[in-house]
């Protein structure tokens, strides 16, 4: 899992980022023709990035806590702090991603049903 994330984020996910990034600063700099669609292409393979090492860097504990007031505390009250966060995170930050997920699949069917029925109209 190591190396397929390694290989994602030195030959694919940053390098795409920083294309996209000079397509826009050159098209707006030199030819003033600005555009979104780089700047939404960036964020996106961002977006991918960022999901696709969440788990893995929860896992391994290389996510973003504050380490200098947690070895400050005594054993049971870091781990209970830890399981606070991590619920907190789960049903409020986390938890919509699953949800918004589950809206976006009945959206994207009903958009499918649609444009088949325009062209069995036109046809």
């Amino acid at each position: 899992m190591r190396a397929l994330l390694n290989l994602l984020d030195r030959f694919v996910a940053l390098p795409a980022m920083i294309c996209v990034r000079l397509h826009e600063i050159v098209a707006r700099k030199v030819f003033g023709v600005p555009s979104n669609i780089p700047q939404c292409l960036e964020w996106e393979l961002f977006l991918l990035l960022v999901f696709l090492t969440l788990g893995y860097g929860h896992v391994r504990g290389a996510h973003v806590r504050v380490d200098i007031i947690r070895d400050r505390l005594r054993p049971p009250m870091p781990d209970r702090i830890e399981l606070v966060g991590l619920l907190y995170q789960g049903a409020m930050i986390k938890g919509a991603m699953p949800f918004g997920l589950g809206l976006l699949l009945p959206a994207a069917l009903v958009a499918a049903l649609r444009n088949l029925s325009r062209r069995r109209g036109k046809d």
